[in-house]
């Protein structure tokens, strides 16, 4: 991908999460009981290795309406918390205060002087480019304090749903479905265990692997609640090939070489 076609990219993915940044914090409730389940599983997984401790500092990037800042706070933690997003839609249906969320990629939103100890990245890596993605996990190298955590997400390219959504978005593209994510015809980026494991390999130890969301598009939309109860069991039954293959996303904690 070209500088301009990355460029195109970013400008693409704003404009979809803007123009649905009305009511998005509804997927969290039980209305959007899918949403719901895979939200609230990929936060309690993201935490394991949070910073119990007070003024710890933090950095969300991509932090879309604020639900793990909530998290966060729920904490009842005195931690210095920092946000950006590319969506300025998103950020001001979030309860993070305005001098705590900054508009835009985080190279550029954020002072280059800042250290944090725990940095989250949750579900973007799916909208970057290769150039992108290279760009983001620079500035975190740069600026993660020794021994700080890196909590980071990617979509599964060999995950049975992700090959379903590939088949299917063309099919809802067609028929006019363009509100969710799966009709965009923007890119959308997918990696092996592999590819993650060769992405980070340089500057990062892989600390912990988790496994998110064994469900299959479209049945966790139109069957959610069984989708749910057939991905619980996979959890808590299942090891290995199984659990791998079902699981459409891949949460990756990772610290800085040489800084423990």
């Amino acid at each position: 991908m070209t500088e301009r076609q990355s460029k195109k990219q970013l400008q693409e993915v704003r404009f979809f999460f803007d123009s649905i940044s009305d009511g998005y914090t509804d997927k969290y409730e039980a209305v959007k009981p899918f949403h719901r389940w895979y939200f609230r599983d990929r936060l309690e997984k993201t935490m394991r290795y949070f910073p119990k401790v007070e003024n710890s500092k933090v950095l969300d990037i991509g932090a879309g309406t604020g639900a793990l800042y909530q998290k966060v706070q729920s904490l009842g933690l005195n931690v210095h918390y920092l946000a950006c997003d590319i969506s300025e839609g998103m950020l001001n249906r979030s309860t993070i205060p305005p001098a705590q969320r900054f508009v835009g990629s985080v190279y550029d939103a954020i002072d280059d002087s800042s250290r944090f100890d725990w940095v989250a990245m949750l579900g973007v890596t799916t909208y970057l480019s290769e150039e992108e993605l290279n760009k983001n996990l620079n500035f975190i190298r740069g600026h993660l304090n020794p021994g700080g955590i890196l909590a980071i997400t990617f979509t599964h390219k060999k995950a049975i749903g992700v090959y379903a959504y590939k088949i299917l978005s063309p099919i809802m593209r067609f028929f006019g479905f363009k509100k969710g994510v799966a009709a965009q015809d923007f890119y959308k980026a997918a990696f092996s265990i592999d590819e993650i494991k060769s992405i980070l390999k340089v500057d990062y130890e892989l600390v912990h692997f988790d496994f998110l969301n064994q469900t299959i598009f479209p049945l966790n939309h139109l069957l959610p609640r069984l989708s749910i109860r057939i991905a619980e069991r996979i959890q808590r039954k299942s090891a290995g090939w199984l659990l791998s293959v079902t699981s459409n996303e891949i949460l990756v904690h990772a610290r800085l070489k040489g800084s423990h």
